[in-house]
């Protein structure tokens, strides 16, 4: 979110990132930054929750300096946006770990935790797609996000929910941390789809090509199809190791985790774009 943000304010990010822009291989600063994010969640786990957050600030700052470095030095590839990519979630899990297994952090702040998120989602999304309000609502990009969100937690919850009732699986706070994870593997996966879509409208209208909104949105996903489904499945490759291999523990963790992101792949292709396709008929049905 850190690198979109500072997208929108290009004089903000010049000041911040440009005097440390070297020519140097951007994956390097992406595996620094994962580092980082890996030092703050211990901090976290240790209470040391103030320079934890300075860490996390680090982390979202080399995040940007990776992205101006590949577009300075031409150095952009898919190879290297799929480590970026891969390296940014795997921070996302290292964070949320830390601050989930601080037990001086109240369990029910997990569960507050979710609803700040999809709440901080839809304000955000609104903010990031409002020059694309036509002919979908920005506000309405941020409103299917967090449906295909409430799908991809629901599955897992449902799951456990069966599994508790056979085999006495219980809803602890590692599985409250598998759900904080999964909402941001999934919508990092449909933001990817709509900001596709937000760029191919742009460059529709710039070049006068008349083009459905049904063929845009189908047009992003086949672009984002391959990037999304690799990543997802290299994720789900180390979880189901985990799951086999890993301590018992871990084994409720890395389960929630294979059914969250396996749902949240398929919602970010065939549940949220397809309902933007959705709401755009109805909006014509109804003028």
């Amino acid at each position: 979110m850190l690198p979109e943000f500072s997208s929108k304010f290009p004089e903000l990010r010049q000041k911040l990132v440009k005097p440390f822009v070297i020519n140097i291989n951007p994956n390097v600063i992406s595996v620094i930054a994962l580092i980082v994010a890996i030092v703050a969640g211990y901090l976290f786990w240790q209470g040391f929750l103030f320079l934890a957050a300075v860490f996390v600030l680090l982390n979202g700052f080399l995040d940007i300096l990776d992205g101006e470095i590949a577009k300075t030095f031409k150095r952009e590839s898919k190879f290297g946006d799929f480590i970026d990519h891969s390296f940014d979630r795997i921070a996302d899990v290292a964070i949320l770990l830390g601050l989930t297994l601080n037990k001086s952090v109240p369990d029910f702040l997990g569960f507050a935790t979710i609803i700040l998120v999809l709440l901080a989602i839809v304000i955000f999304v609104t903010f990031a797609f409002r020059k694309v309000s036509e002919p979908v609502a920005s506000w309405k990009y941020g409103l299917i996000t967090i449906f295909a969100l409430s799908h991809d937690v629901l599955v897992p919850t449902g799951v456990f929910a069966i599994l508790g009732h056979f085999e006495g699986y219980e809803v602890d706070t590692l599985f409250v941390t598998a759900l904080l994870v999964i909402l941001g593997f999934s919508v990092h996966d449909t933001i990817v789809v709509f900001d596709r879509v937000r760029e191919n409208l742009r460059i529709a209208r710039s070049a006068g090509v008349k083009k459905t909104f049904e063929e845009i949105v189908g047009e992003s996903i086949n672009q984002t199809f391959i990037r999304s489904v690799n990543t997802s499945l290299t994720t789900l490759i180390a979880l189901v190791v985990l799951y086999f291999i890993g301590p018992e523990i871990t084994k409720h963790f890395s389960l929630a985790l294979i059914v969250g992101i396996t749902v949240g792949t398929y919602s970010s292709i065939f549940l949220g774009s397809p309902l933007l396709v959705t709401v755009e008929k109805w909006q014509n049905r109804k003028r």
